[in-house]
This record gives structure tokens, C-alpha cells and sequence, in this order.
């Protein structure tokens, strides 16, 4: 028996799930009036929400069109804090494991480093000549990575801000880029149909990953680093091996539409997908088997993850 808690994010919301399936939650980052006259305009595609992750419970973080980020109470659906500074769309938000800092990634060309109880900005992370599609902080929280669309992604000290390396080789925009756990490796996911896999040291390629038919969306190791998955706009996600060349373990394959995000349960034991055909989809890691399928309220699921705290029902 699997013991989860799953949330999504949807165009202007997110919901939480119990692994039977009942909405727990479900919060608009909008007024409903607000949303039906965006809904109507050419705003809206600039107001929606991103990014999603589930921070310690209880809360979550989000990044919106609107140029802004929010940390939420998960449990009623209320803002926390809102974080004003960037002149354009943040794509990615992510609290720090001790809840102290919050990091963003910007069309704006930058990365941003947050103290979360005050919203008062820490650093800002320039060095881009596009947009900041995702930033990460490593396991020690020392370091950052940013992917962008200029084909390139950076790593940089996160108490002084200062750039360390530039990883090159990408013919496309760089979607997303992780770390390994403990930080020698990183893995880029990029709109060239690639992985790549690096060396953070010496900024050395170690690895192509080849293997999807459309742009690789996410990329995200397992925590003994001895796995990763990919989730790709043909459809699937795939499990690699990272620490072979016989590369390719198994294709989760189900969904109607593009894979917008795929990560691993904490233990590693399961999968979750999101996708644009509306649903969320919790599958066997060692086997391929799908467990369960959650059908979003709200339309497409932008991002989908299991909660940190694991609740058995």
C-alpha cells in the first residue's frame, strides 16, 4: 500500500489528493471573478501559475505569470507571504529544506534568492541572456544551478552569489537542470530532445541521453542518484540508469498528451506524472505498473509531486 499525499497545479490552482482520490483542497491564486475576466483577455496566459512544490508541510510554493511568487498554507489554502522583484514571469519556485529561503527563476533573465519570513530579497543571480527557466539549490544548499533559455546552465555560490561555472553544449533552451544528492552531478533537460549529464567540478560533459522523439520537459535524479526520469512532450517519461551506458530501464507510457512533469516518491518506490490530457498518474518504479489516476478539476497539470510527509490511509 502506497501512503501519499499528491498536489497539482492546474492553469490558476492548485488542488490537493488523498491517494484514494477525494480533493482535499483546492485554491485559486486568483479571485474567481478575476480569473473568468482573464479568462477573456490576453492576460491570462500571463497570469497563470507555473510552478509548484510542496515545501514542509504545511506548506507550498508557487510561481505565477503575474511576476510573482507565493508561499501558501496547504491545509486551508491561504497566502503566507508574496514575493514582489521580478519584471516578468517566474517560472520556478522552490523553498529551501530549512524553510528559510525561498529561490526563483525568472523571464526576466534572473534568479532570485528570498528570505522566506521576511520576503526580503538575499541575492539576485544575473548572468543569463535569457530567460531563467528553473533554478535548484544543491542537497547542501551551497550551491544554485539555473537552466535558461540562452542554451546554457550555471552554477553559483548561494551565500555570495557569485558564478562558479557555465555548463555549454545544448542546442536549444535548457527547460531544467538537478543535482545529484551529493552534488557532484548535475543533469540538464533540454528542448534539443537531450539529458545531459555533467561532471559539476570541472563542468566536463559525462553523458548524452538520447532516447526521446520531442523536447525533454524535466529531468530529476533519484535520491541514491542511481536513477533518473525525464518527462517529455511525446508523451512518456522514461527511467534511465545514470550510472550506465546500457542507458534506458523503462517507458511509463498512458498519458493522451505532453508529460509536464514526472518525480519520484520519497522512497523512490514510485513515479508521478502530469500531463496536459488532465490527469495525474502514480506508477510502479521497479515495475512500470500504473497505480492510480487522478483527473484534474481544473485542466491541464502543469506539475504534480507527493508530499515530503507521508500519510497513510
Amino acid at each position: 500500500m502506497i501512503a501519499i499525499t499528491v498536489i497539482t497545479l492546474a492553469l490558476t490552482c492548485f488542488s490537493v489528493f488523498d491517494r484514494v482520490g477525494p480533493l482535499l483542497t483546492t485554491a485559486n491564486f486568483l479571485p474567481p471573478k478575476d480569473i473568468a475576466r482573464l479568462q477573456q483577455t490576453n492576460d491570462f496566459a500571463r497570469k497563470k501559475l507555473n510552478h509548484i512544490q510542496f515545501a514542509p508541510l504545511p506548506m507550498i510554493v508557487t510561481a505565477s505569470g503575474d511576476s510573482t511568487a507565493k508561499l501558501w498554507n496547504a491545509m486551508t489554502g491561504q497566502v503566507i507571504h508574496t514575493f514582489h522583484g521580478h519584471s516578468d514571469r517566474v517560472n520556478s519556485a522552490i523553498l529551501s529544506e530549512d524553510g528559510h529561503r525561498i529561490l526563483t527563476a525568472s523571464d526576466d533573465r534572473t534568479a532570485k534568492l528570498w528570505n522566506a519570513e521576511t520576503g526580503e530579497l538575499i541575492h539576485t543571480f544575473q548572468f543569463h541572456s535569457d530567460r531563467v527557466n528553473s533554478a535548484v539549490l544543491s542537497e547542501d544548499e551551497q550551491r544554485i544551478l539555473t537552466a535558461s533559455g540562452d542554451h546554457t546552465a550555471a552554477l553559483w555560490n548561494a551565500e555570495t552569489g557569485q558564478l562558479i561555472r557555465v555548463f555549454r553544449g545544448h542546442t536549444d533552451s535548457i527547460l531544467f537542470a538537478a543535482f545529484t544528492e551529493d552534488g557532484n552531478s548535475i543533469l540538464t533537460a533540454c528542448r534539443d530532445g537531450t539529458s545531459r549529464h555533467w561532471n559539476v567540478e570541472t563542468g566536463q560533459l559525462i553523458q548524452v541521453f538520447q532516447g526521446h522523439d520531442l523536447l525533454v520537459r524535466s529531468a530529476v535524479y533519484s535520491r541514491n542518484g542511481n536513477l533518473f526520469l525525464t518527462a517529455c512532450h511525446d508523451g512518456a517519461a522514461r527511467l534511465w540508469n545514470a550510472r550506465s551506458h546500457l542507458n534506458l530501464i523503462r517507458t511509463f507510457q498512458g498519458h493522451n498528451g505532453w508529460v509536464l512533469s514526472a518525480a519520484f516518491s520519497e522512497d523512490g518506490n514510485h513515479v508521478i506524472t502530469s500531463s496536459e490530457d488532465n490527469t495525474v498518474k502514480i506508477w510502479k518504479t521497479g515495475t512500470g505498473e500504473l497505480v492510480r489516476t487522478f483527473a484534474s478539476p481544473e485542466g491541464r497539470v502543469l506539475s504534480a509531486a507527493f508530499s515530503n510527509v507521508m500519510v497513510t490511509i
